[in-house]
């Protein structure tokens, strides 16, 4: 994806021109602007290219945020975004956008044989916990959210990062701490004091626990972006399930 291309304006380059080692694509919270990752994307230059999902843009494939389900919409950026990856691909999704972006990296898996490096959650309960309410008052615009099922089954072979804040009453601790049950790869967490605004709050130590769980990536030479089973250099991988989630 060497710019941002007319054809896709649901897909939004934050930094035009960058060559990066890591392709990020940042999914972000009900119907928030990509430009809530402008700081992000600042921050993470040159080593991580970051790609923000434009929730606001109504004229793309992408539209209807309020009636359109958590899996159509990853059926639709997986057509729009598979074929244009070009490097190690990670996902950050904040909110609804973290269960987006979970769907997003199980198709890259099963449709594209592309394992993304990480996916890192923020704001978000996992998927298998979203039915008690995880997510829904913090992305009431979202209806989609609130149809969503998914059993504590589903797993993906890439490395999930969680992010929480310890006084976030809409998505509690130990609803962060589930996303453990979806991946076959590698789980870490990180909670912050205060409550939801913690990417705010910590932004600074956001951005570094992206970059060290990145590093490995970075320091990679070579990298087959499709070879069955690829992981972060170094990981031993496992394998995920092939259930649908619905």
């Amino acid at each position: 994806m060497p710019g941002n291309d007319p054809a896709l304006p649901w897909i939004r380059r934050l930094r035009p021109g960058l060559r990066s080692k890591v392709l990020m694509f940042c999914l972000p919270y009900g119907n928030a602007p990509a430009a809530v990752f402008d700081a992000f994307a600042e921050a993470l230059a040159p080593s991580v290219d970051v790609l923000a999902v434009r929730h606001d843009v109504a004229d793309g494939p992408v539209r209807g945020l309020a009636a359109e389900s958590i899996e159509d919409r990853a059926d639709r950026l997986v057509e729009a975004v598979g074929d244009r990856v070009d490097r190690p691909v990670a996902l950050f999704g904040h909110g609804s956008g973290a269960v987006l972006a979970f769907e997003l990296a199980r198709r890259l898996e099963e449709e594209y044989a592309i394992d993304p490096v990480a996916l890192f959650t923020a704001g978000c309960a996992a998927p298998s916990r979203i039915r008690d309410g995880g997510v829904r008052a913090a992305d009431g615009a979202y209806a989609g959210i609130g149809a969503y099922d998914c059993d504590g089954r589903m797993r993906v072979r890439t490395d999930i990062f969680a992010f929480g804040g310890e006084g976030d009453a809409e998505t509690p601790v130990p609803d962060v701490l589930g996303w453990r049950r979806h991946t076959a790869g590698e789980f870490q967490a990180k909670i912050f004091t205060g409550g939801r605004r913690f990417l705010d709050e910590h932004f600074a130590e956001v951005v570094n626990a992206v970059t060290d769980f990145l590093l490995p990536v970075f320091g990679a030479e070579v990298i087959d972006i499709r070879r069955a089973g690829f992981g972060r250099p170094g990981r031993r991988r496992g394998r995920g399930t092939g259930d649908p989630c619905r």
